[in-house]
C-alpha cells in the first residue's frame, strides 16, 4: 500500500545520506485510534507529580524532554492536510511539539490554517508562490480546470525549457535551471534530478524556509 511504498523509499533516501529511521509506526481509523500509536512511537510517559516532574526538568539536558524519547532529529508524517489536522495536535500533547515535523506537499492547501501551522513540508515552486510569475502562471493554468491536478501542469513547460536547451546543445552535467517543478539539476550521469523548495505551514501564506546550506568541499 502506500503507507508502505513511502516508508520504504523514506528510509532508504535517509540512508543514502548517512542517516537512519529511528522508528516508525501506522495509523488509520478514527482520532482515537491515532493517539496510541504516537504515544508509543514517543515512548511518552505521564508524569503526574508536579513536584518530580519540575525535578525531572531542571536536571534535564537542554532541548530534552524528561516525559518522551529525545534520540530523534525530526519527525515526518505521511497524510494530507485532513489527517494532519487530527495528527498535529496530538504530537503537541505527546510534547513534540519543538522538533521539527515535516509532513509531504498534500499538507499544502495554499492557504493560512491554524490548525496546521508550523508543519514543514517540501513542494513545487509553482505551488508556493502566490503573488509572483509562477504564481501568476498557476492561476492562469488552472482556470477552468481541477486545483488537484495543478502540480502536473507545470511539468510541460519545465519539459519545454529543457528541450529548448538541448536543442541549443546547452545542457551539460552539474547545469542547474530554475524551474516551476523544482530546481532541475543535471546530473554526472546526464539524468535530470528536481530539487523541491521547502516551507512552513502558517496561519497566514506558507512561509519559504531557506535552503540548506551547501557543503564544504573535503580538503
Amino acid at each position: 500500500d502506500r503507507g508502505t511504498r513511502v516508508l520504504a523509499a523514506f528510509e532508504q533516501r535517509m540512508r543514502e545520506l548517512g542517516g537512519e529511521v529511528r522508528d516508525s509506526r501506522r495509523y488509520s481509523g478514527s482520532f482515537q485510534d491515532y493517539q496510541s500509536p504516537i504515544a508509543s512511537l514517543l515512548h511518552y510517559r505521564p508524569i503526574e507529580d508536579k513536584k518530580k516532574l519540575a525535578e525531572l526538568r531542571a536536571s534535564a539536558q537542554p532541548g530534552t524532554d524528561p516525559q518522551r524519547r529525545n534520540d530523534f532529529d525530526l519527525i515526518f508524517i505521511d497524510g494530507g492536510a485532513t489527517q494532519a489536522r487530527q495528527l498535529w495536535p496530538l504530537f503537541r500533547y505527546y510534547h513534540a511539539e519543538r522538533m521539527p515535523i515535516y509532513d509531504t506537499a498534500g499538507v499544502n492547501e495554499g492557504q493560512g490554517d491554524q490548525d496546521l501551522a508550523g508543519i514543514r513540508f517540501c513542494d513545487a515552486p509553482w505551488m508556493l508562490d502566490a503573488g509572483g510569475t509562477w504564481g501568476a502562471l498557476r492561476a492562469q493554468a488552472t482556470t477552468g480546470r481541477s486545483g488537484d491536478l495543478a502540480r502536473f501542469y507545470v511539468l510541460g513547460d519545465d519539459a519545454f525549457q529543457l528541450a529548448a536547451r538541448i536543442g541549443q546543445n546547452g545542457l551539460h552535467p552539474l547545469d542547474e535551471l530554475p524551474g516551476g517543478s523544482g530546481t532541475l539539476r543535471v546530473g554526472d550521469d546526464g539524468a535530470v534530478h528536481r530539487g523541491l523548495s521547502c516551507a512552513i505551514t502558517t496561519e497566514g501564506a506558507p512561509h519559504l524556509l531557506d535552503p540548506p546550506a551547501a557543503s564544504a568541499p573535503a580538503p
